[in-house]
């Protein structure tokens, strides 16, 4: 289903009190206006509220994507009241939603499971099995990324090389494993490894990487992460890490 279908089941909604999955947040959609492209409601209080077609767009995109979303970070703080379009999508027939880390969470289901306007809580099972799904989706993300990675730094002060890096760089930073983080900058990526974890003697410091599909015979201080390989190498007085593809 693409967008299109998703606006009109939205429409299709149109004067129904639809529940939110915090306690009296309740909405009731009076419009979707589209010339203006905006879906007007009116909220718990009985205030006029509008939602813009490109925010509803950006949840859709995310639920397609990726196992399952959490909405707030979807849209990445851009405007109020975001448990509003949340509450949308949640009482959409192909839409659940479940806690992950105490968080609400909202993910595509193999078909309509339930009326619409109504909401379904993932049972304790696809719950289960939804986790693992997010698991390898991003075993298989964060794989993907170390291919791009474009530096990685060595310390023994790990949080404050994240905060820093964060705020210069104004990337996201995820962690991949204990004492692993990256920094994602559009097409880069930046490693952050806990000194601790890496093996022989390794300084600190800010290394360049290159990535490469060609093995090095007697190559050593290398490491894994993930299924990528990771070596320390000299050449002359130059020291660079090497992601072996």
């Amino acid at each position: 289903m693409n967008f299109s279908g998703v606006l009109n089941d939205i429409v299709s909604m149109i004067g129904i009190r639809i529940e939110s999955i915090i306690s009296g947040s309740n909405i009731i959609i009076k419009d979707v206006i589209m010339n203006d492209k905006r879906i007007v409601l009116t909220d718990a209080k009985g205030g006029i509220r509008s939602r813009p077609f490109s925010e509803m767009e950006k949840i859709w995109e995310a639920l397609v994507k990726v196992p399952a979303i959490h909405v707030d970070s979807v849209l990445q703080g851009c405007g109020s009241c975001r448990n509003q379009p949340e509450t949308i999508f949640a009482n959409l027939p192909y839409v659940s939603w479940l806690r992950i880390n105490g968080r609400k969470h909202l993910a595509l289901t193999p078909s309509k499971l339930h009326p619409l306007g109504m909401l379904l809580k993932m049972d304790s099972i696809e719950s289960q099995r939804l986790l693992e799904r997010i698991d390898e989706y991003n075993r298989r993300a964060n794989s993907s990324s170390l291919s791009r990675t474009s530096a990685i730094v060595i310390t023994d002060r790990v949080k404050k090389m994240v905060d820093t890096l964060s705020n210069i760089i104004g990337g996201r930073c995820t962690s991949i494993s204990a004492g692993v983080y990256q920094i994602l900058d559009g097409d880069k990526n930046i490693l952050i490894l806990n000194q601790s974890i890496i093996p022989g003697s390794i300084k600190q410091g800010f290394y360049p990487v290159i990535n490469s599909n060609f093995e090095l015979s007697g190559v050593s201080n290398s490491f894994q992460i993930l299924d990528k390989t990771i070596s320390l190498n000299t050449l002359e007085e130059s020291v660079f890490f090497i992601v072996h593809q």
